[in-house]
Parts: structure tokens; sequence; C-alpha cells
């Protein structure tokens, strides 16, 4: 204490140093001042309020200063001025006596007049004027405390008790030892009020000054003996009133500062969010953003108590046509530029905490060719509500879906614009019935398989993809088969799949199996020659839910939740870690509706009583459909007459009509078998046309002989014609009599 500068302030309550050459200074009416220790130069940061400041500290990160206000709470500063200050209070009646912040982790420590010691997250920086405090943990390993301050070189709090035991508790995992073990102490603080620790040492000052000194608060610090292994207690010989103390340690602030940010991961991702043709000119607008994650468990969620700033460049592989550009001292995660489609872009953010700054992260991808409507979106279900997203993940009011979405996105699913139909496994863990569900609310079951694990269709081919962990099998929208794409047994040496997709524009399909070495292979397969093609591989490529292919690339979604992008090839990795827990819709290049439905009753025919007419809306060209017609009779046990047609009518034949009873009553279903659907309807109580009369068969004659031949004539004569009459209903023309 022998090198001393005075400042000269009367009332006095507490200190802290928020750099080398700068302390705040917390008075008794509330006041918060700054004084500059080069050049004793000072300035008000808080203007007096009768509430004395009794604890400072201060947040590096945030470059704020946290002020314990007598029985009052908690008010948190800039370090220049209390303008947009945010007032802390809780739910306790203890109040709170002294704070430490661990910065790191985004806690705050606060110890309470009765010696308890509880932590919460650390306030956003954009925080209300007033903040209460809802979120608290206590510490219930230790007694009561006097202080408690957060040791950046060690990854520990360290605390003093009121008894003078002095405990480290380690911030990873939170246990609790004996700061001290090992060594021999000739005494332990006694009556601390305040306290703090450099270079493993405890100072404090204390109301116990013993009977030389002439003042009730003197300051006192721990001298280490290493030969000895003992900690002996100094008091330092000011013999004035030593109310708070600081250390000046911009230094090590610094210090602490790049262990900080280079422990923290920072991942650039660059995402499109339109391109069109305006003028003759092809603009196409680049998003790339940027999210600073946390690698630890211990640190407190989310990024909003964090004061970083960004650094971003951005060049592309051709500057000539399109110039690097650079951005300092960015808030905000995400930037907006044009770029030009063709060219690869390089884009660099480094994040900084003042002037310390973590390494540079990159990230390289190339735009979309132009497109005028979204290439894809993403959705969840939330709260019993839909959310649909851009591909930049921001909301999109209205959206129209032409198809039921699944109820669990997780499951394999896959939409079909054209006929507004969804397709997707049960909701079960076996995941073995693919099941159609239309607009209408029904369901009905496409096919029965093994566990299903990939699904992708191709709307403009007619193609559904269906993967099992080790087979691949195309099918047509009808459900008859169409190829066998990839087939392993599982005990011999070849890969699971990992991953289909279609590429509806050119009907190729892709598919990823994971090899024995963990690596990931592409390959490709052709609707003309299909024969699969090796494309390439990758060794860091996540595991994937879902995979689309959208002009020219390939998005996906991660088993974790997470969606990205890449090329072809599977180069260009990209993740958009704003967004998660979504699905992906794939935007299908059709404005065609290949839904039909028949708009009129089945019916007979008013002129043509053995044509069975319907009409399909929309009307089809002769050819595109097939129609399946099943006729049943009353009473016929079930028995159906099954033909087909691709005529919108069909005509019953004379062999059917023959069989069945004049004006018989009977059932007609009719299939309308697209290559995209089959669609079928019914109709009851039908009627058959009236028979035409048909020539008797088997005609017997029965005539009496009598003696008389005339009689016998005559009675044969009458006979004769009464049965004619009766069989043919006309009267019949016989010669005169004789």
């Amino acid at each position: 204490m022998s090198k001393r500068k005075r400042i000269k302030y009367n009332e006095r309550e507490s200190i802290c140093s928020i750099s080398a050459d700068r302390v705040l200074v917390g008075l008794e009416d509330g006041s918060i001042l700054w004084v500059s220790i080069t050049d004793s130069t000072s300035g008000t940061v808080r203007d007096p309020d009768e509430v004395p400041i009794v604890h400072m500290e201060a947040d590096h990160m945030q470059e704020k200063v946290y002020g314990v206000m007598e029985k009052k709470g908690i008010i948190r500063c800039s370090w220049t001025d209390c303008v947009n200050s945010t007032i802390i209070t809780t739910n306790s009646e203890d109040s709170i006596q002294s704070i430490s912040l661990d910065s790191w982790n985004g806690y705050m420590y606060c110890v309470t007049k009765a010696g308890e010691v509880f932590y919460t997250p650390l306030l956003p920086l954009n925080a209300p004027k007033s903040y209460l405090l809802t979120s608290t943990k206590r510490l219930l390993e230790v007694g009561p405390v006097a202080t408690v301050e957060i040791d950046y070189e060690q990854s520990q709090l360290l605390i003093l008790a009121s008894n003078g035991s002095i405990f480290a508790m380690n911030l990873v995992n939170r246990s609790i030892s004996d700061a001290r073990s090992g060594f021999e102490l000739d005494s332990k603080p006694e009556e601390v009020v305040k306290a703090h620790f450099a270079g493993g040492r405890a100072f404090w000052t204390s109301l116990k000054c013993g009977d030389t000194h002439p003042s009730n608060s003197c300051l006192f610090s721990e001298e280490y003996d290493t030969a000895s292994n003992k900690i002996h207690i100094n008091r330092y010989q000011h013999g004035g009133l030593v109310i708070d103390f600081s250390f000046l340690h911009g230094g090590f602030v610094k210090v602490s500062m790049k262990r900080i940010i280079t422990h923290h991961i920072l991942r650039v991702y660059l995402y499109h969010i339109s391109s069109h043709i305006e003028l003759s000119n092809i603009v196409t607008i680049l998003q790339y953003g940027f999210v600073v994650s946390n690698v630890l468990l211990t640190q407190s969620p989310g990024s909003e108590w964090r004061n970083l700033k960004y650094q971003c460049r951005l060049m592309s592989d051709q500057t000539d046509i399109s110039p690097p550009t650079e951005y300092d001292n960015l808030e905000v995660t995400s930037l907006v530029t044009p770029i030009l489609p063709g060219l690869q872009y390089h884009a660099s953010v480094r994040v900084c905490v003042g002037s310390v700054c973590s390494p540079f992260a990159n990230s390289i991808n190339s735009a979309f060719s132009p497109f005028d409507e979204m290439p894809y979106v993403m959705f969840n279900h939330s709260d019993g509500s839909t959310n649909i997203f851009d591909v930049l993940g921001e909301p999109i009011p209205q959206f129209p879906i032409s198809a039921p979405l699944p109820a669990n996105p997780r499951l394999p699913f896959a939409l079909e614009p054209s006929t507004h139909t969804l397709f997707a496994t049960d909701n079960d863990e076996t995941q073995k019935s693919v099941f159609m569900y239309h607009s209408d609310g029904s369901r009905s079951l496409f096919l029965d398989t093994l566990t299903v694990t990939f699904l992708s269709i191709m709307p403009n081919h007619a193609i559904i993809l269906i993967a099992s962990k080790y087979r691949i099998v195309s099918y047509r929208l009808t459900s008859s088969f169409d190829h066998l794409i990839y087939s392993c047994d599982s005990m011999t040496n070849c890969g699971e799949v990992v991953g289909l997709t279609g590429d509806d524009e050119t009907g190729d399909v892709f598919y990823l199996i994971q090899n024995a070495n963990s690596t990931i292979s592409l390959y490709g397969l052709n609707q003309e020659n299909r024969t699969p093609y090796f494309v390439a591989s990758s060794s860091d490529f996540p595991p994937v839910r879902q995979l689309i292919v959208v002009k020219e690339k390939f998005a996906f979604v991660t088993k974790s939740g997470e969606v990205g992008v890449c090329d072809k090839k599977l180069g260009s990795l990209n993740i958009n870690l704003a967004v998660t827990s979504v699905a992906i819709l794939q935007h299908v290049s059709t404005n065609e509706n290949r839904s039909v439905i028949i708009a009129d009753n089945i019916a007979i025919d008013d002129k043509l009583h053995n044509n069975i007419t319907w009409n399909v809306s929309p009307s089809l060209e002769t050819g595109k459909a097939v129609y399946k017609i099943s006729l049943c009779r009353d009473n016929s046990d079930g028995h159906r007459f099954v033909d087909y047609t691709s005529s919108e009518f069909y005509v019953m034949g004379q062999e059917l009509l023959a069989e069945w009873s004049s004006r018989q009553k009977f059932d007609v279903d009719v299939d309308i078998i697209t290559a995209w659907e089959v669609v079928s309807v019914n109709q009851t109580a039908l009627v058959a046309p009236t028979k035409p009369p048909s020539p008797p068969q088997g005609l017997k004659i029965f005539a009496t002989q009598y003696v008389s031949t005339f009689f016998t004539v005559v009675i044969f004569i009458f006979i004769c014609e009464n049965y004619m009459q009766k069989l043919f209903k006309h009267k019949m023309i016989f010669p005169p009599s004789v």
C-alpha cells in the first residue's frame, strides 16, 4: 500500500474496474461515476436517487455495470450512462447483498443478506426497464456465504463462507470442493464485508481489524508460504477506512475474453432468398447468416445475453465481375446482398467482443439458377396450427398447400400435388404400410411392404420411390411394380440406404449409401437406361431423414432437425441454423390438375338402353384413362362381370343380357385408372333393358281322334287355333271350312 493515488469523493459505497485505467464508483446517494486513473477525469453515469449503491460488478462482454441498490434490487447500466437501464427485482424478501457475473457462461450469482447463494441467467441485452428474476436456483451445499467471485482462469466459482472457509465450485459439473485443502492455515478470514481473488489469493475487507488499527474496516490478504505449505493472513497498513476495493485487470480481461471467444463455435451458412429476371438482367439475392453456438452444457441457453459483434467478408471466385464486400461491427446475424448466379461465393465471419475476435469461420456456396417461385418451403406443427417458412426460415403468413400434410413429419412422407394426395407411412413403429391421404379426409391403403425409411415422388413421371434399409423399389402411382433400383442382403458387405430422392425434371433417381467404413456414397439412376452410376462420396455428410432435389442442388433435413443444402456432389454443405424441427415441401413445376372425378351419376342412356354412361371432370382425352367396369346383378351371390373400356360409356353385350332377366336390377362400379390415381365410383339399382320376345321352343301338339274324319279335322284345327292364339296373341287365318 506504499503507492497510492487519492480519489476525492465523499460517501463512497462501492467501486469496480472496467479497464486498466478506469473505474466506476457507486455513492451513497445512488449516483454512479466513472473515474480515469491516469488523469483523474471523471463523469456521471447515473444521477442520484438517494438509494445507496452498495456493490458493483462489471460485465466485460455486455459492457454493462450491475449495481446492487440497498434493499431495492439491482440496476444495470452501460459503462457511460443509464439511459436504457434495467431495474432487476426478485420475489424474495431477503435482499441481495452482492453479486458475481459469469460472462462466459451467462449466469449471475447473488448473495443475499442472510448468506444464501442463488444463480440466474444473465439478462438479455435488450431487457425492459423492469425485469423480474423468476428463473433462479439455489446452491445448497454450502452454509452462510459472505461473498462469491468467478475465476475465469480455472473455470470455477470461488466462495468465501461466513466462517472463513473458501470453497471452489466447478462451473462444468458444479461440484464443490475445499479450495484450501492441503494447506496449513494459521487463521481464517473473519467478519468479511467485501472480497476479491487474484492469482489464487483471497483479498477481503473485515470489520475485525485488531486493537492496534484505528479503523473498524480494513484490508486483508492471503500470503502463501510454498516452502512450508502454509497460508498466512496479512493485514495492509492503511490507516484509513477501507470500504471497497477493486483490481485494475484490463489485461486479464482480454486474456479471459480470448479464451471465451475461441470456445464458441461460429458456423456460417449461405442461403438464397429470391431469384428472378428483371429488365433482361438476372438478379439473385443471397442471404448469409451466422450463428454462435453454445458448446458447453453449463452455458445459459440462447445468445440474447451476449454482446457480440461480427465482421463479415463475401468474395466470389470472379472478383472482376463481382467485387468482394466487407462489413464490420455488425450486431445482426444475417445479411442480404445481390449476387450473380453461376459464381461460387466464399463467406467468412468472425465474432468479436470489443477488440478480441475469434478465428474466421467460412462457408462456400453458389446461387440457385433463376426462379420465380420458392423452390421449397418448410413447415412444422405447433399448438394445433401449421407454420410455413421460406428457404431462410422466415414465416409465410399464407401459403397454399395442394395436399394434406402429415401429422408426424418425422415419419417418411411425400406429396403428389397434381392429385392433392399425401403418401405417408402409418403413424406407428413398424412403418410397413404406405397410405394415401386424400384432400377430402379419406385414407386408403397404397402398399404393404418392408419397413419404409424414405419416400419420394416424381409427379410428372407418375412414379413413387420407396426405400427400406437395404432396398429401393419404384412403383407406379397406381401401386403396380415398376423397377428394382437397389437391393442388398444386409448380411453381405454392402451399404445401407440413408437417403433417397428423385429429380422430377430429368427423371433421375439419387440415393445415398452408407458404406462399412462410414463414408456416404451418392448414386444416380436414369429412367432411360436404368443403370446405377456413382456420383460422389463424402466422409462428413450428416445423417438425414429427408432429401429433395432443388434447382441442381440437394436440400435436406438432418435427423437432428436442421435444414441444409449442398451441390449434387455433396459439396458446398450449408446448414441453416436459423430453423430447426421442420420438414421440407418440394415445389413441383406443374400447373396441371390430374385429379379426376365423375361429375354426374352413372346412368343408363335414355335412347340406347344397353349403354351405361358417366361424365369425367375434367374431361380426358381418349387413351388418357382406362375404365374398369364391374357389374353385379341382384341376388347373384356376389358374382361380378368385369370388363374394360377407354370411353366414357360402356355397352352391355347381348351375351351378358341373355344371361339376365328382362329389366334386371344391377349395381355398377367404375374405376377411373390414370397414370396418377385410381378413382372408384359406384351406382346401385340400375335397370337393364326390357328383353324382346323370343320364338317358342319345344312346341308339342296334343290331338284326340274321332271316328268321323270331318270331326277329327275340325277338332284339330280348333285346338291348334286356340293354342297358337295363346302363344302369339293374334288371330290366325284359316281357309274356308269345307
